[in-house]
């Protein structure tokens, strides 16, 4: 309620069902505010009855799934009980037509499902569009892609499941779904625009230079991801490492698909994926299209962080993580070449906010005969616990003395990792211990 506007303010609760939910909002809000409240059952306040239709309307409006598959069909009794029951409402009419329609056989099977209907839905108003009783939402999209549902356009359904790969809050490009769905880009805004007639998406148009874009309502973002798993549940993995093979080749980049890639290599976690985009031809590629380097070094940081905290894979695995997470250091360090020249106290903030084994190999790489820089990385790292005295006792000079930027990046990982295990200043990681660092010939 903090952020409502100052001035006259509406405010719409949609379908509630709990007078408390609407009275604890309407005492809450200033004088200035009006709440607008629907409902099928509170009766509290002004109340204003919409949407009925005639009797005889939405008799018709009941019968009209049955007699749209059996032809003339006359109103059996229990018909005008339903139409009473439900208010003359003709959602739940349409819900409750197309039910019977379903499942009646016959005469008799119809009057008495009619009937079971009126009489359960006196008791339960949600019977009819939330039979499952997990929220009225599940209802509505099974309708809506019941609705687009055809022998000629059987994907829709798959591409509607695989939008769950989506985090909540992302404009996706018909470029990128086209990649992710194994369409050609027409087919692609094809569906998009099947799926937004129905209402499970917004597709809005392109404009100047942009293509046309996605936007899915986190509701239905959340629905999904309910259902589907969400965008890290490995089960949706195969899909996000559809993205690089789609792409193809560095040359094949456009503005509408680097984003898109960057993120679905980064939750697809195939180290091969990953390898392939630690590669200077993508690098420069996505610095073209983007105008920067500031999406892939970001991206190459979350590699670096995801890598590192990798605990529980076997030996080989693990060698082979750290060696991607090396050569993602690496690759941030030769970019970011600009920050070797900032003063010691920016490398510390870099230390403790975002990137400490990055931070101490620039310090690295300055330090000189007086050792400024790289004390005041130290003695900020470890003043957040990240580093202690312990630590740092023996692997710093030796990685000084490494000259090969392969191998200090690789010593540089293990110390982080060292790093990220310290718990105290008594702590002594494994790795560091008195007398198990050797020099490397």
């Amino acid at each position: 309620m903090e952020e409502l506007p100052l001035g006259p303010t509406l405010v719409v609760l949609d379908d509630v069902w709990d007078a408390a939910v609407a009275e604890s909002v309407a005492n809450g809000v200033p004088e200035s505010v009006t709440v607008l409240v629907t409902s099928r059952g509170l009766s509290s306040g002004h109340v204003v009855v919409i949407g009925e239709a005639a009797h005889a309307t939405a008799r018709d409006i009941l019968l009209a799934p049955l007699r749209d598959r059996r032809g003339s069909v006359e109103a059996p009794a229990a018909a005008d009980d339903v139409v009473h029951a439900l208010r003359r409402w003709p959602l739940l009419l349409s819900l409750a037509g197309r039910q019977v329609a379903d499942t009646a056989t016959d005469r008799q099977t119809l009057e008495s499902q009619l009937a079971e209907i009126a009489l359960e839905f006196a008791a339960n108003p949600t019977i009819l569009d939330d039979p499952a009783g997990d929220g009225s939402l599940t209802v509505l999209i099974e309708r809506s892609l019941d609705r687009i549902d055809s022998p000629a356009s059987s994907t829709h359904r798959e591409c509607f499941t695989s939008l769950a790969v989506y985090r909540a809050g992302l404009r996706i490009p018909v470029p990128a779904l086209a990649v992710l769905w194994g369409l050609s880009t027409t087919k692609a805004r094809q569906s998009a625009r099947a799926l937004d007639r129905a209402g499970l998406l917004v597709l809005e148009p392109a404009a100047g230079s942009t293509a046309d874009t996605v936007v899915v309502h986190d509701v239905v973002l959340a629905w999904l991801h309910r259902h589907e798993g969400t965008p890290d549940d490995p089960a949706l993995r195969a899909l996000h490492r559809r993205s690089l093979p789609g792409v193809g080749a560095p040359e094949r980049l456009t503005t509408a698909t680097a984003d898109p890639l960057l993120y679905h290599v980064l939750h697809g976690q195939d180290p091969d994926q990953v390898e392939q985009l630690l590669d200077l031809r993508w690098q420069t590629a996505l610095a073209e299209v983007t105008g920067s380097d500031a999406r892939y070094l970001q991206w190459l940081g979350r590699v670096t962080r995801w890598y590192l905290g990798l605990r529980t894979l076997a030996t080989q695995d693990r060698a082979r993580h750290l060696r991607i997470a090396a050569r993602a250091i690496l690759l941030a360090t030769r970019i970011e070449v600009a920050l070797a020249d900032v003063a010691p106290e920016a490398l510390g903030v870099l230390a403790v906010l975002d990137s400490p084994v990055h931070a101490v190999d620039l310090a690295i790489r300055r330090r000189t005969g007086s050792t400024p820089p790289f004390r005041t990385v130290l003695g900020l790292l470890m003043s957040t616990g990240r580093l202690t005295p312990q630590v740092i006792e023996l692997p710093f000079p030796l990685l000084a003395s490494v000259g090969d930027d392969e191998q200090r990046a690789f010593l540089l990982v293990v110390l982080g990792i060292a790093a990220a295990q310290t718990g105290s200043p008594d702590t002594r990681p494994g790795p560091w211990r008195r007398g198990s660092v050797r020099r490397s010939r």
